[in-house]
C-alpha cells in the first residue's frame, strides 16, 4: 500500500513524516511557491502549508481499530485493519491487546485510507492505534480564503497567454473555498479515560 507518492521537499522546517499531506494540499489549493507576498514573506512554503494542516490536526490514543476479515479457501484471516480515519501522518504507532507497540516490519500502513495490512494472519486479536490524522478538506478551505482576502489587492493580470480579472480570481477563490469547506470535518475533542486501557509498554534499552 502506498500514500501520495513520492514527495519532494521545499525549503522549511518541516517534519518529514507530512509530505505527502503537504503535497496533496498544494495540489488541492493550487498553492505555488510564490504565489503572492505580505511584505518579506513569500507563500506557500512547505512549512506554511503544514501550519495550517497542523490547524486541522486531530489525534487518538489507542483507538480500537476495526477487522476486515478474508476468506482463503476454507480459512478465514485476519489480516486487515482499519482505523476509521484517513489522510495520516506517517506513521502512527499500532500496539496489541497488551499494550505495546508492535514492529514496522510486521505490517503495512495507507496513511490515506488508515489502514494496516499485516503480514501474518491476527487471529481476530484486536489492533490498537496512536498518532494524527488531518482534515485536508479543511486545510484547502482555508489556503483558498487566505487566497481570497490577499485577491481583494491584486489588479487584473495575465499568466500563461491568459488574462484573468480580479474579480474573476476572487470568485474563483470563493468558489474553492466554499467546496472544501463543504467537505471540511466537524471540530472534534476527544477524552480519554485512563481506566479503560490497558497499561502501555514500551521496547528497548534503558
Amino acid at each position: 500500500m502506498t500514500g501520495y507518492g513520492t514527495a519532494t521537499l521545499a525549503t522549511g522546517l518541516i517534519r518529514s513524516t507530512m509530505a505527502d499531506l503537504i503535497n496533496e494540499l498544494r495540489t488541492m489549493s493550487e498553492a505555488g511557491t510564490g504565489d503572492y507576498s505580505l511584505g518579506t514573506i513569500t507563500f506557500w512554503t512547505d512549512a506554511q502549508l503544514q501550519a495550517v494542516l497542523d490547524k486541522k490536526q486531530s489525534e487518538v490514543d489507542y483507538e480500537q481499530m476495526n477487522i476486515f476479515s478474508k476468506r482463503v479457501g476454507s480459512i478465514t484471516e485476519y489480516k486487515e485493519y482499519y482505523s476509521g480515519h484517513t489522510n495520516w501522518e506517517d506513521t502512527p504507532t499500532v500496539r496489541d491487546t497488551y499494550g505495546s507497540a508492535l514492529s514496522g516490519t510486521l505490517y503495512t500502513f495507507d496513511p490515506v485510507q488508515g489502514e494496516v495490512e499485516f503480514t501474518a494472519d491476527q487471529y481476530g486479536s484486536a489492533r490498537f492505534i496512536s498518532g494524527y490524522f488531518y482534515d485536508l478538506n479543511g486545510a484547502a478551505g482555508e489556503v483558498w480564503h487566505k487566497k481570497m482576502g490577499n485577491a481583494a489587492k491584486m489588479y487584473d493580470f495575465s499568466t500563461d497567454r491568459h488574462s484573468m480579472s480580479r474579480s474573476q480570481f476572487m470568485a474563483h477563490c470563493k468558489e474553492m473555498y466554499q467546496f472544501y469547506q463543504g467537505q471540511a470535518g466537524p471540530n472534534v475533542i476527544q477524552v480519554y479515560r485512563e481506566d479503560t486501557r490497558p497499561p502501555i509498554y514500551e521496547t528497548g534499552d534503558e
